[in-house]
């Protein structure tokens, strides 16, 4: 199997990337509509297309529309990121859904801070903000915080954990448990 096998136009991204940071909403999506048209088994276009219905604040469509999805493939997570930011945006929360199983969502609450411990307890040297921040990607469906609030509040945690790196751009920040 050869690269364009696999990608059949490597470069598709680039005109995605230009919409996104020109903040050209309104064309990213339909940009993203004709690609998950154009192949309705791509559940990786499907999810793009959710997601630029949200950049365009058409929540209910968003739901709407990746819901059938989401209960087609629920066992790999899918659409459950776009479920949640369409309630948000919506002003609802994950308990205005009907999840086949609810979902896993982490906020900048007791059970993160158990979790950041539990995966700082198998480390001995300090371990980067951004690795701890893809672990509780991995271990959850849903994050209601970037890195930078997750950094923000972990900081004012120096009772657990020590800190070393510049604290004022959160991708610098080292972490490891106190003894």
């Amino acid at each position: 199997m050869n690269q364009d096998t696999i990608y059949p136009d490597y470069e598709e991204w680039e005109d995605d990337a230009n919409l996104l940071e020109a903040k050209d909403y309104v064309a990213l999506l339909e940009l993203r509509r004709e690609r998950a048209k154009r192949d309705p088994s791509d559940l990786h276009a499907q999810e793009r297309y959710a997601e630029a219905l949200i950049l365009n604040k058409r929540y209910n469509e968003a739901i709407e529309f990746v819901t059938p999805l989401y209960r087609k493939h629920y066992e790999v997570s899918f659409g459950i990121s776009q479920i949640i930011e369409g309630l948000i945006g919506l002003g609802k929360t994950e308990k205005d859904f009907d999840w086949i199983e609810p979902p896993e969502i982490l906020r900048l609450d007791n059970n993160t801070i158990d979790a950041f411990i539990n995966f700082l307890k198998e480390k001995r040297k300090f371990v980067n903000l951004s690795s701890i921040y893809e672990n509780l990607l991995m271990q959850s469906d849903y994050l209601m915080f970037d890195e930078h609030e997750l950094a923000n509040y972990i900081l004012k945690r120096n009772d657990i954990f020590l800190f070393k790196g510049k604290t004022n751009y959160f991708w610098d920040i080292k972490i490891k448990l106190k003894n």
